[in-house]
């Protein structure tokens, strides 16, 4: 029988050969798959993300009053509104979808009083490279599938130099507007239907929700996650790709077809 990622293969080379354009729709997830902390703040443990951080516990207080930091819940691979959610429970606030979208207008208008979106952020090995070589290709677009609010997530990559890289209009699913991962990879793939679709993630919810959503997912370890978990977390019997980072452009470009 045919992998989950060979059968879209075969299904994109047969729409080909009947002279149908070739599309192909990659989206990346943003922290710890794009970006993460630069060494000197993982050396001293210190908090990283932390504009972002604020950005979120303003919001919370400016809507419910209520002090609450992202730290004092799990907030790995989830989405700014689940994050949200977590934080009002924490501190016995209903997450209505009132207050959840209330929230998140705060936080869409948010700048920092001191510091900048950049601040204690890198671009990972072998990013540039990689968007630099998708960007050049006629038939890719290239998106953002993200636990972000929508404007957090474009201000983080301004700030650190790959903005430009990512197709306009945009193609995206952001988490200020969906509360799960499945339905940001969803979003996106309704924006930009395409022959082909890749998700690249740092996350276990990267890999399930791009399986579940008929998407061929693609790990990587950049994050805080193993390749056994992020393997592990396919909800098909297709074994995702995952690579340590992305600095083999060459070979993460093979395993989407395009080489």
């Amino acid at each position: 029988s045919y992998s989950f990622c060979t059968l879209l293969m075969l299904r994109a080379t047969l729409r080909a050969l009947h002279g149908h354009t070739m599309s192909v729709l990659i989206t990346f997830d943003i922290d710890g798959t794009l970006i993460g902390a630069l060494p000197a703040l993982k050396a001293a443990k210190k908090e990283t993300n932390s504009i972002h951080k604020q950005a979120i516990s303003h919001g919370v207080k400016a809507v419910t009053g209520k002090e609450v930091e992202v730290r004092e819940v799990e907030h790995h691979g989830h989405t700014d509104r689940e994050i949200i959610a977590a934080m009002l429970r924490l501190r016995d606030v209903d997450p209505t979808e009132e207050v959840l979208r209330r929230i998140v207008e705060e936080i869409r208008d948010w700048e920092p009083v001191t510091g900048t979106w950049g601040d204690g952020l890198q671009v990972l090995p072998g990013v540039v490279d990689l968007l630099q070589a998708l960007s050049a290709m006629d038939a890719v677009k290239i998106g953002l599938v993200t636990g972000n609010v929508s404007t957090i997530a474009w201000k983080k990559l301004e700030a650190v130099g790959i903005k430009q890289y990512f197709s306009q209009p945009v193609i995206g699913g952001f988490g200020g507007d969906f509360n799960s991962r499945l339905e940001c990879v969803k979003h996106a793939n309704t924006l930009h239907p395409a022959d082909r679709s890749y998700h690249i993630g740092d996350a276990p919810a990267d890999i399930s929700a791009a399986t579940d959503a008929g998407v061929v997912p693609i790990g990587v370890t950049t994050g805080i996650f193993t390749a056994e978990t992020l393997t592990s977390s396919s909800t098909t019997d297709h074994v995702p790709a995952v690579f340590q980072d992305l600095t083999d452009t060459k070979a993460v470009l093979r395993v989407m077809g395009l080489i």
